[in-house]
């Protein structure tokens, strides 16, 4: 929430409790990424991210994530793209 968004009387959330919101985000992701394949949530941003009772945050709008690289495929080549898949190379 910008500052300018807020209610007048409420203020903005203090340092530690931001913190925690990172933290428990950054764990988040770990879980996501220690699954095997992999999900990788290409659209990480603050928007996306949810609070729950007592700020507890929670990652939403998976619409863009993927599988991981597995096998051979060490990473996602930008150049290349992934539908039902197939690889196909963007001209």
């Amino acid at each position: 929430m910008v500052y300018a968004d807020l209610p007048p009387g409420q203020q903005p959330l203090d340092w530690s409790t931001r913190i925690n919101i990172l933290l428990g985000a950054a764990k988040g992701l770990e879980y996501l990424h220690s699954k095997a394949p992999p999900v990788i949530n290409r659209d990480v941003k603050c928007e996306n991210i949810l609070l729950g009772e007592g700020y507890h945050p929670k990652l939403s709008d998976f619409g863009l994530a993927r599988l991981g690289p597995t096998g051979d495929i060490p990473m996602f080549q930008p150049e290349l793209r992934i539908q039902q898949g197939i690889v196909q190379q963007r001209i």
